[in-house]
């Protein structure tokens, strides 16, 4: 029997990788990457978007993925789109490949990130996954707190290139061995949404005002916290906060 500890300490070390890698990194190293480069700094975060963008479309079919195959099939696919697109991130000297970079991290994201990792814990623990879900996440909350210190110290001891190098190091050498060592689960046959299944979910879900308040208020409250997750410590640096302050800061939050 596969143990909530386990699966719990595998996927969450994942995630300290993959959003230490990929949310978090504009935060300390967009200033540097659009100097190097010759961007606008706000042309950085139009890439960056693209990438969010990419990953919240990919999202449901990776879910699907994961129902059918297991996250032993997906997750290790989602450590090396991130390697890939950082990698190509480390070596871009021009906008085009900065946009590639960021595109390869956003699949990297939707098959690595929260998303694939509660639908693996779903899938092996199903109603009972409530505890790894939640553990899974306390992981994920140290990530900023570990990634913009050391980020923001390799970028200042051996520049940005070989910061972005080593996150990309990190995904192949732990977060895709710990995804390989996770075990597979029987494959599953998820029937597709059609005929009497998509007509007990339309008679079921009706339009419902309080329902899109609700949406609404839900998108604009993750619109503000990626917002400031994103560039907090850029943001208090720009306040004339020092950097050393900036990133204690931050990272204390």
């Amino acid at each position: 029997m596969t143990s909530g500890r386990s699966i719990t300490i595998r996927l969450g070390v994942g995630q300290i990788i993959g959003w230490g890698s990929s949310f978090y990194l504009p935060a300390i190293l967009a200033v540097p990457i659009s100097r190097s480069l010759g961007i606008e700094t706000a042309d950085f975060f139009w890439t960056f978007t693209l990438s969010l963008l990419v990953s919240g479309l990919l999202g449901p079919q990776v879910g699907r993925a994961i129902d059918r195959l297991g996250g032993r099939a997906v997750l290790p696919l989602g450590s090396a789109a991130f390697a890939l697109g950082l990698l190509l991130l480390s070596v871009s000297t021009n906008q085009t490949m900065l946009v590639g970079a960021w595109l390869l991290i956003g699949v990297g994201g939707s098959m690595g990130n929260y998303d694939s990792a509660f639908a693996t814990a779903v899938s092996f623990f199903g109603e009972k996954s409530n505890r790894v879900i939640a553990g899974i996440t306390v992981f994920a909350g140290f990530s900023s707190t570990i990634s913009w210190p050391l980020t923001s110290y390799l970028e200042q001891t051996i520049g940005w290139q070989q910061a972005v190098f080593f996150w990309a190091l990190m995904h192949l050498v732990i977060g895709l061995p710990l995804n390989l060592s996770i075990p597979k689960v029987a494959r599953k046959e998820v029937p597709d949404i059609t005929g009497a299944i998509r007509k007990v979910i339309k008679n079921r879900f009706r339009f419902d005002l309080l329902l899109v308040i609700f949406a609404l208020i839900f998108a604009l409250e993750g619109f503000i916290v990626s917002s400031v997750n994103t560039t907090l410590p850029f943001l208090l640096g720009e306040l004339g906060a020092s950097s050393q302050v900036a990133l204690l800061a931050a990272t204390i939050l």
